[in-house]
Order: structure tokens, then sequence, then C-alpha cells
């Protein structure tokens, strides 16, 4: 379930963000290329027809991101989901006064005011796909499991969460867990009474002691 997550999430991010700066980079800069009444014309279905899969985009892609943090694939997929989560507010606020002037039925697609709505709005296009180049490129490693209050832990999980807890304390690399994380030895009892010997109790991970007492 955790892989599919971030898979949809890196996804939809990576197709908003191509789309995002195609027009910037393409479609918009071709548009004002042409006179004013033709880029007006123009912007006004393929702003409709955009907004309906960018917007689509942008929210699986934070639905997704959410999920992944939440499974326990890391911080890092919060926050990207949190940057492409933000494109959806700020077209709102900030970009859609802006598109609205563009849309009024009664706007003369020659004047300049329309010329200067539609490079403010290539602009405001541009903010908005900054938002998400850094949203869900985070770096890939092991997932500690997100644990469930009341879940009981089997053996192997106290185990690995230990590990993990270790290396993270100690800055050990994977490779080198240092062997306190393991229970304790248990202490070989070699005494034996009938045949008079009296050897001291040693541990196994110790070495055995130069001398013998007989």
């Amino acid at each position: 379930m955790l892989t599919a997550t971030q898979f949809v999430a890196t996804l939809c991010s990576a197709l908003f963000t191509g789309a995002a700066i195609y027009i910037n980079l393409v479609e918009h800069p071709a548009r004002m290329s042409c006179d004013t009444t033709i880029a007006a014309t123009v912007w006004a279905p393929s702003y409709q027809r955009g907004a309906v899969m960018q917007a689509s985009l942008a929210i699986l892609s934070f639905m997704a991101g959410a999920a992944a943090w939440w499974l326990g694939g890391g911080f890092l997929w919060l926050v990207g989901a949190a940057l492409i989560g933000l494109v959806v507010p700020f077209t709102l606020i900030v970009v859609k006064p802006t598109n609205n002037q563009l849309l009024a039925p009664a706007r003369d697609p020659a004047s300049a005011e329309t010329r200067r709505l539609l490079e403010q709005w290539g602009k405001l296009h541009a903010v908005r796909s900054g938002l998400e180049p850094g949203g869900h490129a985070p770096v890939p490693g092991p997932s500690r499991p997100r644990l469930i209050r009341g879940a009981a832990l089997s053996d192997e999980e106290r185990q690995v969460l230990r590990e993990q807890d270790a290396l993270v304390e100690d800055d050990h690399a994977p490779g080198d867990l240092p062997g306190a994380v393991h229970p304790p030895q248990h202490v070989l009892a070699l005494a034996d009474e009938d045949v008079g010997f009296r050897l001291d109790p040693i541990a196994i991970d110790q070495e055995p002691r130069a001398h013998l007492d007989f």
C-alpha cells in the first residue's frame, strides 16, 4: 500500500510539473507572440481545459503524498504533499481574480489592459509552477512502520525498531550495527561440584581467563 501511494503521488506530481512548465516555456509565450485579440481568444479555452487536469493532478498528488506519510513513508512525503497542495489555495486566492477579469464577457480582447492581464497571468502561473518541483522528491530510504496505539508488536518488529533506534542514536551505517542492540547473552555455568573442579562462569562473548583455580 505504501509503495502504491508513493507511486501515485510521484506520477501525478511529475505530470503536473511537466504540464505547468510546458505552459510557461512554450504555450503561453507562443500565445503572446500573436496579437492581443488572438492571444486572449486562445487563452480562454486553453485555461478552462488545463484547469480541470491541473487541479485533479494536484489534489491526487496531495492525497497520495499525505497517505504515504501516514503509512510510514517519512516526513518528506508530508512536505511534498503540502507543497503541491498549496497550488489549490494559491490559484483560488491569487490567480483567480486575474482569471475572472480575462474571462469577463464585456472584456475587449484587443485592449492594452487585456494584454497586461495576460502577461500578469503568465507570471502568476510561473509562481504556481515553482511550487511543485520540490514537491515529491524525497530521498528513498528504509521506512519505519507507523505505530498504532494499542497494536501488539511481534518480536521481529520490536527487534527492527531497536536496531533502527541504535543506528540513529550512535550514527552507525546499516552494516555496522553494534552488538549491544541484541539481548544480553546467557552466562554459562561451568562449575561441576561432583568432579571437584571450580570453573569461573564466563559470558560466551568474553575471552576466558588466562588461568584456572583447581
